[in-house]
């Protein structure tokens, strides 16, 4: 059923594989989004454009997703009803329990997450975030590269995304619509992680060649923020028993 879902999905054109590159057989997404995302920088730069690149992390992407967006994504995507209640009837069996010293539980229905390791799960996840960058994409216009290029403004690895634009009010706009996507309606209890989250802003409308001539700046930079945001994520909103950093 994973590898018909797949092929359905990719011929019939409901995955835009050129944003999301995930869980997609015969598509290295990884080696190509960060070729693209690259190229996209160095054309910035060589151009003197501005660009926003901002890399996003979703926390507990399987757990956080409803049962329910994964039917409602079945039916956008008008996939046979067969299989619809077939992938119903699988999710209705996940059920767990807890037990102490002195009680155990009643069976409680689970209505959220997908089950890491079953080879379904992967195509679902990839239509569930689909769903989600389908409705963030209209926040910001291509990225402007110069020469006639364009880049569209979302590149998605299963849940890591990568925010591209060019102007500091979409990138904004992109955010906070992808937060509200996640955190609200579509995919309950999710959230991006501001401590895997990070993004340099390539800003060069007062172009100055001495700074780019200095890479390591442009290393350090995101690595140093990457760090503080693990810190600060760890001092302010982590439990006592993980304030202390252990990598």
């Amino acid at each position: 059923m994973a590898s018909r879902l797949t092929k359905y999905l990719t011929e019939n054109g409901h995955i835009n594989t050129s944003v999301q590159k995930g869980g997609i057989p015969g598509i290295p997404g990884c080696l190509e989004h960060a070729t693209m995302i690259w190229e996209a920088i160095q054309r910035a730069k060589s151009e003197k454009l501005n660009l926003d690149v901002v890399w996003l992390d979703l926390a507990n992407a399987y757990g956080s997703v409803p049962h329910e967006m994964i039917q409602l994504a079945l039916r956008m995507y008008h996939v046979p009803e067969v299989i619809q209640v077939m992938l119903d009837d699988y999710f209705s069996g996940f059920r767990m329990r807890f037990s102490t010293n002195s009680y155990t539980t009643n069976w409680i229905n689970l209505e959220v997450g997908i089950a890491m390791g079953c080879t379904i799960s992967p195509i679902l996840f990839v239509m569930a975030m689909e769903v989600i960058l389908k409705a963030a994409e209209g926040s910001a216009g291509p990225a402007n590269l110069g020469g006639g290029c364009s880049m569209p403004p979302l590149k998605a690895f299963m849940d890591d995304t990568t925010s591209i634009c060019s102007k500091e009010d979409e990138t904004r706009r992109m955010l906070t619509r992808l937060d509200d996507l996640m955190s609200c309606a579509s995919i309950s209890g999710a959230s991006l992680n501001p401590a895997r989250s990070l993004g340099p802003a390539v800003a060069v409308t007062t172009y100055d060649s001495s700074v780019w001539d200095d890479h390591w700046l442009y290393w350090v930079g995101p690595g140093l923020g990457a760090l503080l945001a693990v810190l600060l994520h760890r001092l302010f909103f982590a439990g006592p028993e993980k304030r202390f950093l252990q990598f």
